[in-house]
């Protein structure tokens, strides 16, 4: 009888803890929801060395409908995209005032930050100099 009861609680434990297919609170497509301020960079504008970076007003926001809001302070201007994430690469579609295609990024999101590596074209070779790092704003 104790093994049945044993075993009963078992089961009884494994379907509680079970959650439905895209309630994931860890999904990177929910992880990287909300503003994010870029904090630190590494490209042709540091020299190629990682740099803090000056908050400046600049951020991105990722929307749950697949879209992303990049705001440039100095322009004071919005520029809208789409994107799509998954377990390992987030691609921007711009819109049709940016002259490149689309953007592909290794990322890596840890404890409300967000790193950007670029990668280059469609060939998903990493291009190690490009680099961004972002907070993410309360």
């Amino acid at each position: 009888m104790f093994k049945i009861a044993a075993i009963a609680l078992m089961l009884a434990g494994s379907f509680s803890s079970c959650t439905p297919k895209g309630s994931n609170e860890n999904e990177p497509s929910k992880l990287i929801l909300g503003k994010w301020e870029l904090i630190e960079r590494r490209d042709y504008t540091t020299g190629f060395e990682l740099r803090a970076v000056e908050p400046n007003g600049n951020y991105i926001e990722f929307l749950s409908n697949g879209t992303v809001h990049v705001y440039i302070a100095t322009e004071d201007k919005f520029y809208m995209m789409t994107y799509e994430i998954d377990e390992n690469i987030l691609c921007y579609y711009p819109e049709k005032t940016f002259d490149q295609g689309r953007l592909e990024y290794k990322y890596e999101i840890t404890k409300n930050r967000l790193k950007m590596t670029l990668y280059q074209g469609h060939t998903l070779e990493l291009h190690s100099g490009h680099i961004f790092i972002y907070q993410q704003k309360k």
